[in-house]
C-alpha cells in the first residue's frame, strides 16, 4: 500500500478515536445556574473544535488524493520585434470605387440581367432598354450614308466612254446644224437683196444661224468638261456629304449602344432600382422609381476605412504607417492595413481630422458601411542582439499577481507560478523581457483554481 494511502488510514481511525471519545459529562441538579450554563458552553465548543478538525483533515486526505488538472501548454516563441499599437480609432469602411449607374436616356426596362450580390466585369451587359426606335434610326442612317458614298463614288470615277461619245455625237450634230443654219442666212440674204423675199425671212435665217453657234459651243464645252472629269469642288462637297453620313450613323449606332447597360469596372452590384417592364426617367434621382439608374455598384476588392482622429493624435500618425484593423461583424479575423491618406480638412467642432486606412487582405466578407476599429501601429526602433530575439507568449496565459505579470511554467508535470517580465502587448500575445526562456511550455489558458505546485496532466500527452 502506498504512503499516501496509509496517511488516509491513520487519519481515518484518529477521527474515530476522536469522536469516540467525546462525551458529555452530567451536571448535578443542585449546581448554581451560571456554573451549568459555563459547563454547557465548554462542552459544545470542544465538540465544534474536533468536528472542524476532522472535517478539515477530510478536505486535505480529499486533496492529496484528487487527479492531475489537464491542461493546455504553449511553448514561448522567439519573434521579431514586433510593432505595437499606439493609437486607435472608430470609423467606416467605404469603398475606393462605388457608384450609381444607369442608362443616359429614357425608356421601358427589358432585361435586367444581374442582382444584387452578383460579381460583374468591366464592359459586362447588366440591363436592356426596348431599342425599337433607335435600330430604325440606324437603318435609316445607314442607307444615307451608304446613298452618299455612291455619290462620290460617281464624281471621282467620271464619266464613261459612252457618254463621252455621246456628247461627242452631240457636238458633231450641233456643227451640221451650224452649216445648215449659215448657209440657209446666205440664200436669205441673196434673196432679200434681189427684193425676192421679205425682211422677217432674213431675219430668221440670221436668229437660227445664231443658235446653231451657241448650241455647238455648248456641245463642245460638254465634250470638254467630260473629258476632263468633275470639278474638285464637287468632289471635295460629295466627300463632306460622306462624313456628314458617316457621324450620323456613328451617333444612332451610339444611342443603339446605349440601350445596354454596361458595368463600368470589375465590381459587385450592392443595389437593384429597378425591375424589368419599369419606365425610366433620365435625370431623376437614383431609386425615385422613375430614374435612369439601375444598379449601385462597388469594387469589393479595394476597400479602404475612414476614421476621425483627434486633433492632439494627428502627429502621432503619418501616411504609409501600418494598421490593423477589425470589423465588429468578424470578431474572429484582423486585417492589415496602410494609413494611404490624410485628408486635407479638419472639424472645429469635434476638433478631429478624417484619415482614409486602404485594407490590404481581400475578404469577400468585408464591406462598404461596416463599423471598423483601427489600430495604427508603431514598429519598435530599438535593436536587439540576433542571438537573443524578443520572446513572446499568448496574453490568455499571464497572470495578475500583485501587481507583477506571471505564467505557471510547467515541468515534470508540476505547474510552478513564475513571476516574469513583461513588455508591450500586440495583437493576442506579449513580449517577454525576462524570466522565461524559449522553449519553456507555460500554461495557455489557466484554470481559476490552479495553484503553484499542483500536478497537472498536459492535454494530448
Amino acid at each position: 500500500m502506498s504512503d499516501a494511502k496509509h496517511s488516509q488510514v491513520a487519519a481515518a481511525e484518529s477521527r474515530r478515536a476522536d469522536l469516540a471519545s467525546l462525551r458529555i459529562a452530567r451536571v448535578d441538579e443542585s449546581s448554581s445556574a451560571n456554573r451549568k450554563g459555563a459547563s454547557r458552553w465548554g462542552q459544545l465548543f470542544w465538540l465544534i473544535s474536533v468536528v472542524l478538525a476532522a472535517a478539515a483533515g477530510y478536505v486535505c486526505a480529499g486533496q492529496s488524493g484528487r487527479s492531475a488538472a489537464t491542461v493546455d501548454i504553449v511553448r514561448v516563441r522567439a519573434a521579431t520585434a514586433a510593432p505595437v499599437g499606439s493609437l486607435t480609432a472608430t470609423g467606416y469602411l467605404q469603398a475606393l470605387r462605388r457608384t450609381s449607374i444607369g442608362f443616359k436616356m429614357s425608356g421601358r426596362l427589358s432585361e435586367r440581367l444581374v442582382d444584387e450580390g452578383d460579381r460583374v466585369r468591366a464592359g459586362q451587359v447588366l440591363a436592356r432598354l426596348e431599342c425599337r426606335e433607335q435600330k430604325a434610326a440606324l437603318a435609316r442612317q445607314q442607307a444615307a450614308l451608304d446613298q452618299a458614298r455612291a455619290a462620290l463614288a460617281e464624281l471621282e470615277a467620271g464619266f464613261r466612254k459612252e457618254e463621252i461619245e455621246k456628247a461627242r455625237w452631240a457636238l458633231d450634230e450641233a456643227l451640221a446644224a451650224q452649216v445648215r443654219a449659215d448657209q440657209d442666212l446666205v440664200r436669205a440674204r441673196d434673196l432679200y437683196a434681189r427684193k425676192a423675199a421679205a425682211k422677217s425671212a432674213l431675219d430668221e435665217g440670221e436668229a437660227a444661224s445664231r443658235g446653231a453657234k451657241a448650241a455647238v459651243e455648248g456641245a463642245r464645252h460638254q465634250l470638254e468638261m467630260m473629258r476632263s472629269g468633275m470639278r474638285p469642288e464637287q468632289i471635295a462637297a460629295a466627300r463632306a456629304q460622306v462624313k456628314q453620313a458617316e457621324a450620323m450613323l456613328e451617333m444612332a449606332n451610339t444611342q443603339l449602344d446605349e440601350c445596354s447597360l454596361r458595368a463600368p469596372f470589375d465590381a459587385t452590384i450592392l443595389e437593384k432600382f429597378a425591375e424589368e417592364g419599369s419606365t425610366l426617367l433620365f435625370g431623376g434621382p437614383p431609386g425615385s422609381g422613375s430614374s435612369a439608374a439601375v444598379f449601385a455598384v462597388a469594387d469589393l476588392a479595394n476597400l479602404e476605412a475612414e476614421v476621425d482622429i483627434a486633433e492632439a493624435s494627428l502627429s502621432q500618425v503619418r501616411e504609409g504607417q501600418p494598421a490593423e484593423i477589425s470589423a465588429d461583424a468578424i470578431p474572429d479575423r484582423k486585417y492589415t492595413g496602410v494609413l494611404s491618406k490624410v485628408l486635407p480638412r479638419a472639424n472645429r467642432q469635434k476638433a478631429i481630422v478624417p484619415v482614409k486606412v486602404r485594407v490590404t487582405e481581400n475578404d469577400p466578407r468585408l464591406r462598404p458601411d461596416l463599423s471598423v476599429k483601427v489600430t495604427f501601429m508603431e514598429q519598435k526602433t530599438e535593436q536587439r542582439d540576433a542571438a537573443q530575439p524578443a520572446l513572446r507568449v499568448p496574453l490568455s496565459a499571464v497572470l495578475d499577481r500583485s501587481g507583477a505579470k506571471a505564467v505557471f511554467l510547467v515541468q515534470d508535470g508540476v505547474a510552478k507560478l513564475r513571476v516574469i517580465e513583461a513588455g508591450k502587448a500586440a495583437g493576442d500575445s506579449v513580449e517577454v523581457l525576462g524570466g522565461l526562456s524559449a522553449g519553456d511550455a507555460v500554461v495557455a489558458r489557466v484554470p481559476p483554481d490552479l495553484a503553484d505546485g499542483a500536478k497537472v496532466k498536459v492535454k494530448g500527452q
